[in-house]
Formats: C-alpha cells, structure tokens, sequence
C-alpha cells in the first residue's frame, strides 16, 4: 500500500525549478530550503506520494531526454561513467514492492534525485552525475550554502513508516557521509530543513499532536562547532 501524502507540502516538494540538465553550478550563499514548493498543477488531485512522483517524471523526463529515460519499470540515468538501470521489484501493494521515479537534477552538486517508493514509506536517492554512485536519503535534501553538505529531515511519530530524524551528510567524492543523526522520540520535524550558513541549520520542531489545531512548532538550530553537531533552541 502507498502510503498518503504527509502533509500536502511533501509531495509539493517533489518538482522544484530546475529546468533541465547541465554543469554543476558555484555555491550560492543564500540559505538555502530542501526544495521549493511547485505549482499545485502536477500533483493536483494526488493524494500520495508515489502518484505525485510519477506525475514529476512524466514532467520532467522530456526535459532530460537522452539522459534520463524510461521503458516500462525501467529507468534508466545517463551518467559519465556509464548508465544506472533502476528496476522497479515486486508486484505493486505487495510489501517487496520497491519503486523509482525520476526527479530532477541538483546542478550545484552535481547529483540526480530520485524518488524511492516502498510498501509503506517512501525516501529518495541521489545518483552522481560523474561517476554513478548512489547515496540514500530519508527525504528532500537541503544544500549548504557552500555545497558541501547535505541535511533532510523526515517525520513520522505515529505511523514508523519513515524514519523520524535530521541527518547531516558530508560529501566525499562522489558519496555523501551520514555526519550527524539527530532520532528524537518526543518530537519531529515539520517543515524541511533550511541553512542559515555552513555551519547552522534552522529546524522546526513538532510535538505531538503534529496536525490538527493543537499543533505546536518550536524552531531550534542545528549548530557546527568543533566538537560536532549540537541542537540547541536560540
């Protein structure tokens, strides 16, 4: 079974504004979100998260032609090294059920973003544009303003169809490291992770209950220092 959409803005986050492929560009030093939030028009009328991603790729593929394609439940990503084949396994609504979709590129890492659907849950993947490696990812990955980290942040209190933690990668070459995990039980993230700088991560804390009107946020920051990771309420 595919597991609902939550909220909306996730699937919302799926498509950003990358229009098509090229060279990785500098580092901008904006704080930067995981993605920003697309037209209600490709995922409108969707309610889960494997229906939203395929409804990017049918958007996206075009725009990527001879790059990334797609016959049947293979999908196929062009990179300099050769090609990765994605194949989609198991019959759909059975719990080996393991699916991909076709995303977009990240230009400023060099990186291709694929969406993973299991039974229940679903993460993403990131493919190196270079050589081909891939690195899983719970969700939608923020960029460091100077590119060379990544931060997601997935919640599910309830359910434990997903993980619920924030987690800092750190590149090395073409992979990227988990550098620090933060796995809370009394609370999650609501909203995606944003950089301030390379060294600070602005996190929105929920507590439960996480929808409804009893919802309360806490922000709380992701800070680097010498001894490591540290979250801390400013």
């Amino acid at each position: 079974m595919v597991r609902n959409s939550f909220p909306c803005i996730v699937a919302a986050c799926l498509l950003c504004g990358v229009g098509c492929a090229g060279p990785p560009r500098r580092a901008s030093a904006r704080p930067e979100p995981a993605a920003a939030p697309f037209g209600e028009a490709v995922c409108a009328g969707l309610d889960n998260s494997y229906a939203c991603a395929q409804a990017v790729e049918k958007a996206r593929l075009p725009q990527f032609a001879g790059v990334a394609w797609r016959k049947g439940a293979v999908l196929r990503i062009k990179t300099s090294s050769g090609t990765v084949v994605l194949a989609d396994s198991g019959d759909p609504g059975s719990e080996e059920r393991l699916a991909y979709s076709f995303l977009r590129l990240l230009p400023r890492i060099g990186q291709y973003l694929v969406h993973v659907q299991g039974f229940e849950g679903d993460a993403r993947m990131l493919i190196d544009a270079a050589s081909g490696a891939r690195t899983q990812l719970d969700a939608e990955p923020a960029v460091s303003p100077d590119g060379s980290r990544l931060a997601t942040a997935s919640l599910d209190l309830d359910a434990q169809y997903n993980p619920n933690r924030v987690q800092v990668f750190k590149r090395r070459g073409g992979l990227w490291e988990v550098e620090h995990s933060v796995e809370p039980g009394d609370w999650g993230p609501w909203r995606p992770p944003v950089w301030l700088d390379d060294k600070t991560i602005r996190v929105e804390r929920c507590r439960r209950p996480c929808l409804g009107p009893e919802h309360r946020a806490e922000p709380a920051e992701l800070r680097l220092a010498a001894e490591g990771w540290s979250l801390v309420s400013p």
